[in-house]
Formats: C-alpha cells, structure tokens, sequence
C-alpha cells in the first residue's frame, strides 16, 4: 500500500475515524490514541514489506 493507492486513503479514514472517535477523555484518551496509532503504523508498514 502506498500513498497514491485508494487503499491508502480507505485505511487513512479507518485510523483518524478510530482515533478521533475515541470516547475516553484526558490522559486515557491520549494514551488510546497513541496505542491506536502504534498499531495502525505496524499495519501500514507490514502492508507494504511483509
């Protein structure tokens, strides 16, 4: 998956819905959507090189 793919840009909507739809408030809320992006990184990147 690259940038210029329309997988890219579906998977781009999936992790900043997930992330900006978290219900958790404060410090929790930060942690969720570090973890969130953590895995979404991994994902991405085990995408392009498995």
């Amino acid at each position: 998956m690259t940038f210029v793919q329309v997988e890219f840009l579906a998977f781009f909507a999936l992790v900043l819905a997930v992330t900006w739809g978290m219900p958790l408030l404060g410090e929790r809320r930060r942690v969720a959507q570090n973890t969130a992006l953590l895995i979404a990184s991994a994902v991405f990147y085990g995408w392009v090189e498995p």
